[in-house]
Order: C-alpha cells, then sequence, then structure tokens
C-alpha cells in the first residue's frame, strides 16, 4: 500500500528538527494519532490550516474514495506547494478525496452546517492569539460539525522545550476545554506523547 510506503507503520518521533516551524506531524506517530481520533473509512475529515498536508495526505490514504477530505489553510503559497507534493508524490486526487481551500478560519469556515465527521486542528490554536478569534474559530468548527462528531487538537504540552512556541502562549488541555464546552463540545479523550498531546471532544448538541 502506498500509506505504508509513505508512513511506515513503525515510524518512529522524528525531531531531529525541531526548530519553531517545524511539522508537528512528525512529533509522534500518526498511526496511533489517528487511531485515538477513531474516525472511519466513510467520514469526512477536516483538516484547519494544514499546512505542509502531511496529515491531509494520511488521511485521504486511510480513508480512500469512500470517504472525503477537506483541508482549509489561508497561505495561498503553502496551498500551491501542497498541489506540487501531490503531484511529486504520484497521488491521484481523482481517487484520493482530497478537497483544499483559500479560507480565512477566524472569520467562516465556509462549509455546510453539520457536515463533518472528525475535525483536527494541529498547532493552530496556540496561533491565534486574540480570545475572541479562538471563540470564533471554536464555534464555527461546532457549527460544521455533524452531532456525535468530534474536534481533535494536537499542541504541543505546555513545558519548556527547545523547540516549538513560547511557553507563554502554549495551550494546556484545560486551556481549551474552558472554550470547547460552551459550544457543546465535550472533552471524551486526552492522551500525551513525548512533545505533545491530543485531545477529542465530540459534538453532543446540535
Amino acid at each position: 500500500m502506498i500509506t505504508d510506503k509513505l508512513f511506515p507503520s513503525d515510524r518512529k518521533c522524528n525531531c531531529k528538527n525541531k526548530k519553531k516551524g517545524a511539522s508537528s506531524f512528525d512529533l509522534q506517530n500518526p498511526y496511533d494519532l489517528f487511531s485515538e481520533m477513531q474516525f472511519s473509512n466513510t467520514d469526512t475529515f477536516l483538516d484547519l490550516g494544514f499546512g505542509a498536508g502531511d496529515f491531509l495526505i494520511f488521511a485521504a490514504l486511510h480513508i480512500g474514495s469512500q470517504g472525503k477530505v477537506i483541508g482549509l489553510d489561508k497561505n495561498e503559497s503553502l496551498i500551491t506547494a501542497f498541489k506540487d507534493k501531490l503531484t511529486d508524490l504520484n497521488i491521484d486526487i481523482n481517487y484520493i478525496p482530497i478537497d483544499i481551500d483559500c479560507a480565512d478560519i477566524t472569520q467562516t469556515i465556509p462549509l455546510d452546517d453539520n457536515s463533518i465527521d472528525v475535525c483536527l486542528l494541529s498547532n493552530v490554536l496556540h496561533g491565534i492569539r486574540n480570545d475572541n478569534s479562538k471563540q470564533i474559530v471554536i464555534n464555527e468548527i461546532s457549527r460544521v460539525l455533524k452531532v456525535g462528531g468530534s474536534l481533535n487538537v494536537l499542541e504541543c504540552k505546555k513545558e519548556q522545550m527547545e523547540f516549538g512556541p513560547d511557553i507563554s502562549i502554549r495551550l494546556s488541555v484545560d486551556d481549551i476545554e474552558q472554550m470547547t464546552t460552551e459550544f457543546g463540545l465535550i472533552r471524551k479523550s486526552y492522551k500525551e506523547y513525548e512533545y505533545t498531546y491530543l485531545a477529542r471532544f465530540e459534538k453532543e448538541t446540535v
């Protein structure tokens, strides 16, 4: 399978390039991470602020043609680079259902209500400095999630490290939970990795 070739199942945490701005994809085993997200091959998966796009590709290769993968990012140059990456990897987007678009998620998420099964925010939330903007993002995620759908927040631990965001802007799971509860997103699981953690929240009400 192409998934195994690109992402070996025995893949180890690759932290050789731990400088600020390095991809968060390499900080934990993606197979374990996606298992924690509990998604199926018929789900619609949304990656907000997808950056380098590795999570998008991994999700799409697992979901296949039965589901759908959507990526939104406000940086047009990253979108162009991601399209080039798909071409370089010889990934056929006619089979692998990846839809990508340019959008500022602190304004709105250009998707229908109750249309998403699984949403991923990977090292994005800490970078939204304005509290009101954070609330807009969480509210919009709650709007587009189906009842029973999940928001999965991957962030660096709120600990002093030699790489990643400054500790003053890092978010603990409690910080995030204070934001999500107001919008009907209830924490269901929490898992720590060496440098990061994944918190999964489910939408319980419309």
